[in-house]
Formats: C-alpha cells, structure tokens, sequence
C-alpha cells in the first residue's frame, strides 16, 4: 500500500533538486582522503566521525538523482535502499556525537598531567577501544533496533531529501528516538568544556605535555581536531534541543504495540511532494562534510597521501617534484615509520615530565617537613639541640646543615 500526500502533474526539476547532490557527490569524494589517512592512523573515533558524515553525504547524493521531483507515483518506491537508509539516518544521529564524545575525551585524556604514563597499559588501550566501541558502534545499532519498535509505517519518502524515518506519536517514541542524541551532545559538550580548562590550564606547558604524551598527536594535529570537534558540537547540540522540543510539541499518545504494528504496517509508504524545498539537515551534512576537508585535507599526512597517489598515476614523470625523498618508497608512498629516535624521545619527554611532578611533590613535602620542625622547636625549645646545626636560606629554600 502506498499512500500519496499530494501529486504535481508537472513538477519542473528545482534548483535544490540539482544543487544537493552535486555538493553532496563533491563532499563525498572530498571526506575519502581524511577518511583514509585516520583509518591508517588507526584513530577509531575520528574515522567513525569522518566515516557517518561521508555516508550521510553519500545517501543526499544518490536520493535526489532518484527522486528530484514531486511526481513521485511514477518513481520507484525505494523498497530496500529506504529500508536500509533511513536505519543508518538513525544511527548516525547517535553515532556522530558519540564520535565526539570518544574525541574530546582522548583530548581531555592527553591534557591530564596527573595521571601521565610513559607507556599506556594493555588494559588502559583495551579500555580505549571499548569505550570507542560502545559510542561509535554499539550505541547507533541501538538506535537501529529501537527504531522497529516505534515504527508506525516502513518509510516516508519526500521528493528530493528522499527516506526519511517515521515515528510513533506516543511518549515512548520521545524516550527512545529523540533522547538519546541530545543526551550524548550534552555529554560531548561537557568533555569539550573539559578540554578548554585544560587547555587554559596548562597553555604554557601545552607543547611539552603534548611531547609527552603516548598520542600521535602534535600541537597542530590537536588543535585542528579540537577546533573541528568544537565546531560540530555547537552546531549538534542547538539541533539536537530543536528536534527533541519540534517533537515534544506534537500531541501525545498512548503506546500500543498492536495500533504501532497493524496488518499494513510493512506496506504502508508515505510519500511527501516538497514543491523543490529540501530539509534543512541535508544543507547541514553537506556544509560539515567540506569543514571536514578543510579542517583533515590539508594536513601532512594528507598531501603525502596525495602525492602518492600521483606518482602512483605515473605524474611523477611530468611533474619530478613530486618525488621527494621524504617519501619511504618501500611503504607504499605512505610516510615512514617513526624512528627509534623520534621514540626515545617521546619517551625522555614522559619521563621528565612525571620526574618533575614527582620532584615538585617532593618538594613540597620536604618544605612542609621542615616547616614542622620550626613549629616544634618553637613550641618545646629544650627539645632540640641547635649546637650543630645551622640554618641557610638557598634559592628561596630553607637548608638545614
């Protein structure tokens, strides 16, 4: 059964329904190279976030080339691509900021001078990934199968934006649908706000701690990954609040499973002319997947990549500079391992830091230890003998010989 809201016999194409999947298809192809490089690195939370942007510019490019128009009787029902779409739409509604969360979190993790170690554990790495695991994986398969349950038809289906989610009306799709994704761009903005603090904190000793930290991060790499993480939340969190207050808006029923899932429920499609509008989100993901670019397109690891690539093509031949010999030829065109002495270094780096903070507690206790013993031989005088002992002041201590 497919139900049709309204039809235009003569529906022209719109400028909308050529615009979106043309910077669609070029914020796609722009999101590979980051998506490459962070996959290489092995950063699971920046390839999650990078990988849920791609796919939702992958899918607002494909569904106006299928449906640009309001004659929507006459296109193909989209049975199996909406399916599947509008339960990764889903998912990435928790997925990204999940992504967030995990990035914000390394970062607040790096900044954390109090509990730095040379080398991180096997049960801190494996605590790392499950944490990533759970925010950029398990969490949006939640949403996945959540979804079925407050699902009261298979799929609208607008003309240009294309799959678009149903929902039930009643309390329980509020707690399951629009919830979580406001919960977890709160969250993401609380370890945001942690880093901030962190980051006016220790300003002045920003370069050291990120030396002597165990990240591949350096200072440009964190700052850009930092600006960009920054940027995504203040645009989530505001949506989030307006989708979850849209929904709240509208009357509220009574959950019943058998009303939510009546005999059409798997035939019913809802198709929605738009008169050439398109939803305000699929602007929003095409505009974020080129800040992605502009933010992870132009770092080093990324212009290596590109310019093996081209040699790869054979212009190296047209264009000899592209040949340097920074290049590991042997790797691929992909830059060289860190060497040992790049690694020695990081490590001398930890190693001064945390003998510092040791240092500086030891001093401290040392000062306080003394400060005691001049309250003691203020108080009961008799007790200590000063005929051996003299009292200096060096470098602002005080020394007692």
């Amino acid at each position: 059964m497919e139900q049709v809201t309204s039809q235009d016999s003569s529906a022209p194409r719109s400028l909308a329904s050529i615009l979106l999947p043309t910077l669609a298809g070029v914020s796609v192809v722009l999101c590979l190279p980051p998506l490459v490089t962070h996959l290489e690195s092995r950063n699971v939370a920046a390839a999650a976030l990078v990988f849920w942007i791609t796919l939702v510019n992958l899918f607002n490019f494909i569904n106006p080339l299928i449906w640009p128009t309001d004659e929507l009787d006459t296109r193909w029902s989209g049975v199996g691509l909406c399916d599947v779409e509008v339960k990764l739409n889903l998912a990435s509604s928790t997925a990204i900021p999940g992504a967030l969360i995990c990035i914000f979190r390394q970062l607040a993790v790096i900044l954390d001078t109090d509990n730095t170690t040379l080398v991180p554990s096997r049960g801190q790495r494996h605590r790392r990934l499950a944490f990533e695991v759970i925010f950029c994986i398990i969490l949006p398969m939640y949403m996945v199968v959540a979804h079925f349950i407050v699902q009261p038809f298979r799929y609208y289906l607008f003309a240009i934006s294309g799959c678009v989610p149903s929902f039930d009306s009643s309390w329980l799709g509020i707690l399951l649908m629009f919830i979580p994704p406001l919960l977890l761009c709160a969250v993401a903005a609380g370890y945001c706000g942690l880093v901030v603090v962190r980051l006016l904190k220790y300003r002045q000793q920003f370069s050291t701690i990120l030396a002597s930290s165990h990240s591949k991060l350096n200072k440009t790499r964190f700052l850009r990954l930092f600006i960009l993480s920054t940027t995504l939340i203040v645009i989530f969190l505001p949506v989030a609040i307006y989708v979850f207050t849209r929904n709240l808006g509208y009357p509220r029923t009574t959950f019943s499973w058998s009303s939510v899932h009546g005999p059409e429920w798997s035939k019913l499609i809802v198709r929605v002319p738009t008169q050439g509008t398109v939803n305000f989100d699929r602007w929003l993901s095409v505009g974020i997947g080129y800040m992605t670019f502009l933010f992870f397109g132009f770092g080093s690891d990324a212009t290596t990549m590109y310019r093996s690539w081209l040699l790869k093509l054979g212009l190296g031949r047209l264009f000899p500079k592209l040949d340097l010999g920074h290049l590991n030829s042997s790797n691929g065109g992909r830059p060289a391992r860190t060497s040992d002495a790049t690694k020695i270094g990081s490590i001398s780096s930890r190693a001064k830091l945390i003998f510092h903070r040791k240092q500086s507690a030891k001093t401290i206790s040392t000062v306080h230890t003394r400060t005691d013993s001049a309250v003691t031989y203020m108080a009961h005088p008799s007790r200590v003998d000063t005929s051996q002992s003299k009292e200096q002041i060096v470098d602002g201590r005080l020394r007692l010989e």
